[in-house]
């Protein structure tokens, strides 16, 4: 092998070795078995997936009502009906 592909592949192996984890900085058990090594521990792992299931409340722009949509998906109405009567002053306004 050329000195380039030798150099690249020092590194990369050094990579694999000495992983940290992407959110707490912590160093990583080895990786063993089949698949791809872990990125983050998985107390940040938890942690991430836990913030993902967390939807703050937001308010309905059309009767002011408190709710939480279902996903995070960027709803800004509470339910179909204030959806449909804010359509015809949405078609207005433009």
């Amino acid at each position: 092998m050329s000195e380039h592909m030798e150099r690249i592949r020092a590194e990369y192996e050094a990579l694999r070795q000495n992983r940290t984890c992407r959110g707490c900085q912590k160093p990583l058990p080895k990786h063993q078995g089949p698949g791809q090594p872990r990125l983050t521990c998985v107390a940040c792992e938890d942690e991430k997936r836990l913030q993902r299931m967390l939807i703050p409340a937001r308010t309905c722009e059309r009767c002011g009502a408190s709710f939480t949509p279902q996903r995070n998906n960027g709803r800004r109405f509470c339910s179909e009906r204030c959806q449909k009567l804010s359509e015809p002053s949405q078609q207005r306004a433009r």
